[in-house]
């Protein structure tokens, strides 16, 4: 072939292979990575403005990935973001829907801290792939119930527990033997330092679950520190009580 008609090929291919390279096919978008202290009100408005309307291409897909080696209840539970905060804001803002809002589970983007799991949001636009995971969820599939009853000083406080804490075990561990594919989460909230009475308490929690019988994965007891918001001045009140959870992956979203 002469040295003429190869350049007169490669010429016409150029169009082909430029269109081509310009139509590659999309990515997924990470947003922000979090290793703790994202679940504040303004840091999950923040977030989710940012994939909502700066982020491009636009996402037709939101994903939270959870880098945890934990089952997927105890991952999502232990999350730096909140997973039923973000997925709220992306749903009853954005109108995304509640089946383009998921929950990923990865193993290869783990955290320092065993019990925060880090937390990724990941902007997916149509026919982008999701990021790499080895669980996935669409977020109506989680569900997360409060058990017992908090103090009527303190009802509107996120972070304070339950005042019949130990009846609310007692319904935890009930609900744990009829629900093989639920678990437990107890949490002491710690808003500065934690005190000697929520000390006392998650230790008690912890006894009770172990006494239960009941396999330690399938529970989770732990103070953590509240990473949303409180009051400084005045002060809002330490809190008194273990916060127990009943957390369920659920087979479909009806």
């Amino acid at each position: 072939m002469s040295s003429i008609l190869k350049t007169v090929l490669l010429v016409l291919t150029l169009p082909a292979t430029l269109a081509l390279s310009q139509t590659a096919a999309p990515e997924a978008t990470l947003v922000e990575r979090c290793e703790g202290g994202c679940s504040g009100y303004s840091h999950v408005m923040e977030t989710t403005l940012t994939l909502a309307r700066y982020t491009e291409p636009l996402a037709e897909t939101v994903a939270l990935r959870v880098c945890s080696r934990r089952s997927m209840p105890l991952a999502l539970a232990t999350a730096a973001m909140n997973p039923h905060a973000y997925a709220g804001w992306m749903i009853d803002v954005y109108n995304f829907s509640p089946q383009s809002v998921v929950f990923l589970r990865s193993e290869d983007c783990l955290g320092s801290n065993p019990d925060v799991a880090v937390a990724e949001l990941w902007s997916v636009p149509r026919g982008a792939r999701l990021p790499p995971h080895v669980e996935a969820i669409v977020s109506c599939r989680l569900h997360t119930s409060f058990l017992g009853t908090k103090p009527r000083r303190t009802e509107e406080l996120p972070f304070e527990g339950a005042v019949n804490y130990r009846v609310a075990l007692r319904q935890l561990i009930a609900e744990l033997r009829a629900k093989p594919n639920a678990v437990g989460v107890v949490y002491g909230y710690v808003l500065e330092r934690p005190s000697s009475v929520i000390r006392r308490r998650i230790a008690e929690a912890q006894r009770i679950l172990e006494q239960s019988g009941l396999p330690s994965n399938r529970y989770l007891v732990r103070l953590r520190y509240w990473d949303g918001e409180y009051g400084i001045d005045p002060p809002d009140p330490k809190p008194l009580y273990p916060s127990v959870y009943l957390v369920e992956v659920s087979e479909s979203c009806d």
